[in-house]
């Protein structure tokens, strides 16, 4: 099953129609620049779990659910941000010499090959969704700066103390007087 194209491998899961192979290789044709995976999502034929979880099966990987990973900074550290935005990966574990990686594009060659050039690390890839990957990435290199220690967040920035027992509209309105002068 391994050896099978990717297309025939959805067909045999039942997952499309061989009518829907073919329109998407149509589809193709005019639209190169997509992959049959990314074609398939945008005719709709198909979801991105779906796909997923076949090139999990086809690429013998693991599928990770991002948002219930464990994330070591120390392993989101050793990428730069650049990248990880670029190629949507994030590091999720360090070992030794292995660093675990979740990526929602496992056959980017280049992506993978500048991670392991530039960690020196032999990679352990697992395949997620793009959606949740990107808010992880956007989360975890919010809290990484350059040349700091990193630190985590105890509270989200947007957290403000709310007196949760009052109404919104039961809370006092400001007056001009109130106001703190300006400088």
């Amino acid at each position: 099953m391994k050896n099978l194209p990717l297309g025939e491998l959805l067909k045999n899961l039942g997952y499309i129609s061989e009518y829907q192979l073919r329109e998407v290789l149509e589809y193709q044709k005019v639209h190169t620049h997509l992959r049959i995976g990314a074609a398939l999502i945008e005719l709709g034929f198909i979801t991105e779990k779906q796909l997923m979880q076949t090139l999990a099966q086809q690429l013998e990987l693991k599928v990770a659910e991002v948002e219930r990973l464990s994330i070591d900074i120390e392993a989101v550290q050793l990428i730069p941000r650049q990248l990880a935005e670029k190629y949507v990966i994030l590091g999720v574990k360090v070992n030794a010499n292995v660093l675990t990686i979740v990526t929602s594009d496992p056959l980017n060659f280049y992506a993978l090959e500048d991670i392991r050039q530039i960690t020196e690390k032999t990679l352990d890839v697992q395949i997620g969704e793009s959606a949740p990957l990107k808010k992880s990435i956007e989360y975890y290199y919010s809290e990484v700066t350059p040349g700091e220690p990193c630190k985590r967040r105890t509270k989200p920035r947007w957290w403000m103390p709310v007196n949760f027992y009052r109404k919104p509209w039961s809370l006092p309105m400001l007056k001009p007087a109130m106001l703190p002068p300006f400088a």
